[in-house]
């Protein structure tokens, strides 16, 4: 009997591999196709394959020996080529695949589908004051992957956003922090006056100014979603994805920047992440989390238990 089934799985092996493999360079395909999408990276690249294939079939049909030579020789530096052309791309597509950040205790400032969240209705009041008022601001809004590589090129602040006074105070034209950017993580403010690395698109570079040119270059190296507001016009635009997108008017802004925001389904946490974010929670519910006093030179210093809580999930983050 066992003699019997033995053939079987060797007959059908063949075909489960060509299953597998077809499978895994389609996932491939996808995610570098969905990161390359309305860039010029993905017409470059199309140019590329396209010459290649031409010259494959030339090289076939005419018998050219040094032609397929040399492609023989191009096709096989062709992945070091992607890796150093397109870097930036290649850096988005691992880190959609490796990072994944929980968004089931983020207290409404990411939502579910079809609702607004509480960072949107903020962010469309403070930037349509900031529009009729031709203040210039650059905000960024920190998503899967992390941005506190800028965190110490500008003023640390970590200071929750529950309303309006702390940005307008940021951006007021007075200030030495409003020629910078802000980050704002999960409702929080993390830093003020940060610089960001400036676009490589040639074409933003001459159209825009260094704020509209920071705010793009943010998002060539990153998944965040960058806020700019003209100083000169008062336009309102979106930076994502290497793409700059002009709000036309304040419900468009509002729309887009939700969408952005919306958290399509609510995933469970991982097991390893259950554990601590439990520790997280009870820790804003412990009688023990009693608020902490201590003095210094400079005055009272209060140690919440919110603050605490904070605390843990920011050393969660860092660790995962």
């Amino acid at each position: 009997m066992f003699s019997e089934e033995a053939p079987m799985t060797e007959e059908y092996l063949p075909f489960i591999k060509a299953i597998l493999q077809i499978g895994i360079l389609a996932f491939l395909f996808y995610m570098v196709l969905k990161a390359l999408r309305r860039t010029r990276a993905l017409t470059i690249l199309g140019s590329v394959f396209a010459f290649l294939a031409i010259m494959q079939v030339l090289t076939a049909v005419f018998d050219l020996a040094v032609l397929r030579w040399l492609l023989e020789r191009m096709i096989s530096i062709l992945p070091l080529f992607v890796l150093v052309t397109f870097q930036n791309e290649v850096r988005r597509v691992v880190t959609a695949l490796v990072l994944e950040k929980d968004t089931s205790h983020q207290d409404g400032w990411v939502v579910s589908k079809g609702e607004e969240s509480k960072l949107t209705h903020i962010l469309s009041e403070i930037v349509g004051r900031f529009s009729e008022s031709k203040t210039g601001a650059l905000i960024a809004l920190e998503r899967k992957i992390s941005l506190a590589e800028y965190y110490s090129l500008g003023r640390v602040i970590q200071a929750p956003l529950e309303d309006n006074l702390l940005l307008e105070s940021i951006f007021y034209p007075g200030s030495p922090l409003h020629d910078g950017g802000v980050i704002i993580n999960n409702g929080q403010i993390e830093a003020a006056g940060c610089a960001f690395p400036l676009c490589k698109n040639l074409e933003i570079t001459l159209a825009h100014g260094m704020r509209h040119q920071a705010a793009v270059g943010l998002t060539e190296n990153s998944d965040a979603v960058v806020i700019v507001v003209s100083e000169e016009t008062g336009t309102v635009s979106l930076a994502v994805n290497g793409q700059l997108q002009k709000m036309v008017s304040p419900e468009q802004f509002r729309q887009q920047l939700n969408r952005y925001l919306v958290s399509p389904t609510s995933k469970p946490a991982k097991w390893w992440r259950r554990n601590r974010l439990a520790e997280v929670d009870g820790a804003k519910q412990s009688p023990s989390a009693s608020a902490v006093a201590s003095e210094e030179q400079g005055g009272l210093t209060i140690v919440s238990p919110e603050t605490e809580a904070s605390d843990v999930s920011a050393k969660l983050n860092s660790e995962v």
